[in-house]
């Protein structure tokens, strides 16, 4: 089994690249930041294909915070918790996190992170995560193996529990946030421009789940 999942990653990794691209521009479609704006990532990297090397590179001054020290570029690197960030409130312009919500534990763990991103951001954030209703598993490439049992699907990925949320739950827990799905329907975003509404973008607003 692990083999096929190695397998599998191997032909899906070039379109995760292309997905993260256009979640890149989207954020920047939304929330219009400029170069003199702070950005955290909060448990981001450049990316296995540099294909957040775009968002990197748009801002001078920025901070990954992340569990383990990869390949972060100019960011600074804080090593820390998603659910207990060592940053005063307000202290970033934009709060960006990609695929990792889902990764910090259960419901009440992603309730933490969602606060500390709500706590940290001054002007706006964007987090977006795998579509808990979407049928291909991201992260096995099955379908539906992210809705089998934990203990099921331990026993063929033991190192990577993750939780995956739905568009309400995504609401439940950004409640101030316009929350979208992907054109593909892959991945749930919410999206919050502090100062006021989320500018329109072409991405289309998730239904009722």
């Amino acid at each position: 089994m692990n083999a096929l999942l190695k397998a599998l990653r191997r032909i899906a990794t070039p379109v995760h690249s292309r997905l993260r691209r256009r979640k890149i521009r989207t954020f920047f479609e939304a929330l219009e930041p400029s170069r003199a704006d702070t950005l955290l990532d909060v448990g981001g990297w450049l990316g296995a294909d540099s294909e957040f090397s775009e968002l990197y590179g748009f801002f001078p001054n920025m901070t990954s915070i992340n569990l383990i020290e990869t390949d972060h570029g100019h960011a600074r690197f804080v090593r820390g918790d998603a659910c207990a960030m060592p940053f005063e409130s307000n202290s970033y312009d934009y709060v960006f996190s990609n695929a990792v919500i889902e990764h910090v534990g259960r419901y009440d763990r992603q309730q933490m992170m969602a606060d500390e991103i709500r706590r940290v951001a001054r002007k706006g954030y964007f987090v977006a995560t795998p579509n808990r209703w979407f049928p291909i598993d991201p992260h096995s490439y099955l379908l539906f193996f992210h809705l089998m049992p934990l203990g099921v699907r331990r026993l063929m990925n033991p190192r990577d529990d993750y939780f995956m949320l739905s568009p309400a739950k995504m609401r439940s827990l950004f409640p101030e946030a316009s929350v979208v799905l992907t054109p593909d329907g892959t991945s749930v975003i919410a999206i919050a421009r502090l100062s006021g509404q989320v500018t329109a973008t072409r991405t289309a607003a998730a239904g009722a789940r």
